[in-house]
């Protein structure tokens, strides 16, 4: 199960927690509906109970043991009903709409007015914190989030928004008063924002209409933002975390690795692009990557945003709550996924959540360090430094285990779509392993199966032959493997064939032992009916 959950994204803008309605914007016709309280597996006859999606949300988060991240509306509308498409005439404000606000006038109510045409953020607020704890309880919501990307509002949600940029002057008092109101209710919540998009909101909300006029000496929006939240605090922090999106971007030759293409050209750059997130030596093909003022600000990613950070807001948490290197169909979306998380714990990332379904090669990312064995195996919880000498073909990412400082945990990926790699892993550490056990999803499947062991380290040195597109976890033991049988390269002749009854065959293998005490083997043939 994921250790963080974020209910987030575009519906979650105009998301009405008073009935569960919300609205797809340009994603869907602009259909105002039930999806949210469907996707959120509310029972149909409680569509309409108030709190019904969230409540659920939070529900699961809690049996998987997951921090939650709760978006709050802050564009002014939310949907009033779910009587399908909202029309140009019915923009808001109309009918259609209801009023958002961040404070209520009279007493809170676990049951809201739903004829007074207005919902009130802190009395969402209250709902969720008579319903499950306080942030610093083991049941509360531990985040909230300041809407989305509002640098789009102008576009994805047209009829609820309108066609003009959000102004900063709006985003930033609004995201003041809001988070002050999080912070009166709830002071050990964390507070994130501003969910931006991407580069061109980080840089000026979007051609923000006022950005000019307010900008003065920031560079960028996002510095902009971070002084002014830090600023108009005061003694009150009303920002723990950055809150950005990223999404590799289509590339100058035409390619663009956000789909689930598997073409030979798609499937390199999808690998290739991760080096984004954290490589000052690489320059993705991108309308970002050819603009050196880009560049100088914003790439490497997680770097250059603790940049900003550091010199506008210090103490200030990093979240990256919206990215995908998608692949799902290929094994190069599992080996992006996977050197995604792994640089996202080298760079220190506080949280991250990915947009889109969990599925396939996309899965087998994510399973390689939660569930590699199948039974809730997982990579370690300390980072380790790793370093590969072939930037190009591999990535590896290394830990170890607070509860067991034994076994040392090695995600090594062999990029290269054209043949494997044989890679020599050299250990420094203090701890003497002897073998290793491993694990790996690659071409063949988007399943994470156990495969050849290290059966022998020698002096905390070996070698492996990683296959192409290929990940595999490697688990060194201080325990020697060599002492129990390995079968290698078993045949079975005649390979195919049909027979009335009686059939006779050849098994040849070459068995290993270390401590040579074999005294039989035996071949289980029930899987061919045997």
């Amino acid at each position: 199960h994921a250790s963080s959950k974020r209910f987030g994204g575009n519906r979650i803008t105009n998301y009405n927690w008073e009935n569960n309605a919300s609205n797809a914007g340009r994603d869907w016709f602009h259909e105002s509906d039930n999806y949210v309280p469907w996707g959120q597996g509310v029972d149909e006859a409680d569509y309409n109970v108030p709190g019904a999606a969230i409540k659920s949300f939070h529900g699961r988060s809690l049996q998987q043991k997951a921090y939650s991240l709760i978006t709050l509306p802050m564009a002014k509308y939310v949907a009033a009903d779910k009587n399908g498409a909202v029309s140009e005439a019915q923009s808001a404000p109309s009918k259609r709409w209801a009023n958002v606000k961040y404070h209520k006038p009279g007493a809170f109510s676990l049951t809201p007015n739903l004829t007074d045409s207005t919902v009130y953020n802190d009395e969402e607020i209250n709902f969720l914190i008579h319903h499950f704890g306080l942030s610093n309880t083991a049941t509360g919501v531990k985040g909230y989030a300041l809407d989305n990307e509002p640098g789009l509002w102008f576009d994805s949600h047209s009829r609820m928004w309108g066609p003009s940029h959000v102004p900063v002057k709006y985003l930033l008092d609004n995201s003041v008063e809001l988070s002050a109101r999080i912070k009166q209710m709830d002071p050990t919540a964390e507070v994130y924002g501003p969910a931006s998009w991407g580069v061109s909101e980080f840089e000026s909300l979007q051609d923000a209409p006022d950005w000019g006029d307010v900008r003065g000496d920031y560079a960028t929006f996002i510095d902009y933002y971070l002084a002014k939240m830090k600023e108009r605090g005061g003694s009150t922090r009303l920002l723990d975390v950055l809150d950005v999106h990223w999404y590799p971007q289509g590339r100058n030759d035409g390619l663009s690795p956000f789909n689930n293409s598997s073409d030979y050209a798609t499937s390199a750059a999808r690998m290739e692009m991760t080096r984004s997130l954290w490589d000052s030596t690489y320059r993705e093909n991108t309308w970002i990557g050819t603009d050196s003022w880009k560049v100088d600000q914003f790439l490497p990613f997680i770097p250059k945003m603790n940049k900003h950070i550091n010199s506008y807001y210090p103490g200030t948490k990093l979240a990256i709550t919206e990215y995908s290197y998608m692949g799902t169909g290929h094994p190069s979306g599992g080996i992006a996924q996977a050197d995604a998380l792994g640089i996202f714990g080298k760079q220190g990332l506080y949280l991250a959540t990915y947009w889109g379904g969990v599925i396939d090669y996309v899965k087998a990312g994510f399973d390689i360090y939660c569930n590699y064995d199948g039974n809730g195996g997982k990579f370690g919880d300390i980072s380790v430094s790793s370093v590969t000498s072939d930037i190009d073909n591999s990535s590896v990412h290394a830990s170890i285990e607070s509860a067991d400082e034994s076994r040392t945990h090695i995600i090594a990926m062999n990029k290269n779509q054209d043949g494997p790699l044989i890679a020599t892993i050299n250990i420094n550490s203090d701890k003497v392993y002897k073998s290793a056990r491993v694990w790996a999803f690659d071409r063949s499947s988007s399943t994470v199966r156990q495969i050849r062991n290290v059966r022998v380290i020698n002096d905390n040195k070996f070698e492996y032959t990683i296959p192409a597109l290929t990940a595999c976890h490697i688990v060194l033991t201080e325990e020697d493997l060599s002492v129990y049988p390995d079968f290698d390269a078993a045949k079975v002749t005649p390979q195919a064939g049909w027979s009335d009854g009686t059939a006779s065959f050849d098994i040849v293998a070459t068995i290993y032992d270390g401590d040579k005490d074999i005294s039989k083997v035996t071949a289980d043939l029930t899987p061919v009916g045997g």
